[in-house]
């Protein structure tokens, strides 16, 4: 039968535990044949030894080690220590240290494996971390870019769909504006692709920042021509008086920052703005593999007409916007004019 002391020395090595037991001068007395792993190279015997002197991790700490052996500190342990033993391989160890007999008992603890393991699971949160933040950059990217491709409440609605967006649409009462600009078939003949994209785009921001500005979302541009929508969700009741407002300002906006160019140009960047309101289905057109956020119905296409034929710098709206407006807008007389592709005459006016 196995003696206590063997069985305790099979669970210490099973254990991974190795023992010193040291004087009340903290001298070596007797240890366990696994201690000259976590041992300091010095010559000579170990016993006998100062414990500080035999373990790099007690060095200054005399003065704990007499509180345990006083009874002061009930007892200690340092975690986690890496070491690179007398075979030159690097291992972790823990040091647990209790007063035994008037002197110290220490306990060394091979957590190599327990600390590799949270090496790798510290490592895996990193990289996982790191992972979380690139995604998470990349998505941002993406719904800037969304949103830099089609209206910001449209992109917003997608992003909250998890892609589940199909064709089809909802129907509003909404007003619509087109911007149509003035002579651009000539301009194509004058300018190499590359400038007129950039003078149209010069154009176009200025533009665009005064419809968002009032709320309106640009859903299409057609080469010279811009289609913005008010009222697209159904939270605009004055959507008639932004669309106006819009038209105005941005034939505003358009004169002043481009006179010193236009005076070296042989054109002028002049649109021209038509609005109508109405009921429209504002949704996604296309095919599943390829949508496009816009509106349709009749006011849609006969505020698209109303612009083209709008003399540059004119904004013109039609009787059903006048209707809905609210404020006090300064408007032309009464005019009826026939439109290309519209089947009946419109009634129309001039906002002054």
């Amino acid at each position: 039968m196995m003696s206590h002391h063997s069985l305790a020395v099979e669970i210490l090595k099973h254990l991974k535990i190795e023992y010193a037991l040291a004087d009340s001068k903290r001298r070596l007395l007797e240890y366990s044949p696994g201690v000259v792993h976590y041992v300091r190279r010095i010559s000579g015997p170990l016993l006998g030894q100062p414990v500080e002197r035999l373990f790099d991790v007690l060095t200054g700490m005399e003065s704990d080690l007499e509180g345990v052996i006083a009874g002061k500190i009930p007892s200690f342990a340092i975690e986690k220590i890496e070491w690179m033993d007398i075979s030159g391989e690097k291992i972790y160890f823990s040091v647990r240290i209790f007063p035994y007999q008037g002197g110290l008992l220490l306990l060394l603890i091979d957590v190599t494996n327990e600390a590799r393991l949270e090496q790798r699971i510290t490592q895996q949160r990193n990289e996982l971390n790191l992972l979380s933040a690139q995604l998470a950059r990349s998505r941002a990217e993406l719904n800037d870019l969304l949103h830099r491709l089609m209206p910001s409440r449209a992109a917003d609605q997608a992003i909250s769909a998890r892609g589940q967006v199909s064709p089809g649409g909802q129907k509003r009462l909404v007003s619509v504006l087109f911007a149509d600009m003035r002579g651009f078939t000539s301009l194509a003949e004058l300018l190499p692709p590359e400038e007129l994209l950039d003078l149209l785009n010069q154009h176009f921001r200025l533009i665009g920042q005064v419809v968002i500005q009032l709320g309106g979302e640009i859903t299409n541009y057609a080469g010279d021509m811009l289609m913005a929508v008010f009222n697209a969700h159904g939270d605009q009741p004055d959507h008639a008086d932004r669309a106006v407002q819009a038209g105005r300002e941005l034939q505003h906006v358009l004169r002043d920052p481009f006179q010193a160019g236009r005076s070296a140009q042989p054109f002028v960047l002049d649109f021209g703005v038509g609005i109508s309101s109405g009921e429209a289905v504002v949704g996604y057109l296309g095919c599943d593999d390829r949508l496009e956020y816009t509106a349709l119905g009749e006011q849609i296409n006969i505020a698209a007409r109303l612009s083209g034929y709008a003399q540059g710098g004119q904004v013109l709206l039609t009787a059903s916007t006048r209707a809905m407006l609210k404020l006090q807008i300064a408007l032309s007389q009464e005019m009826e004019v026939i439109l290309r592709g519209i089947s009946q005459p419109v009634k129309m006016y001039e906002a002054l």
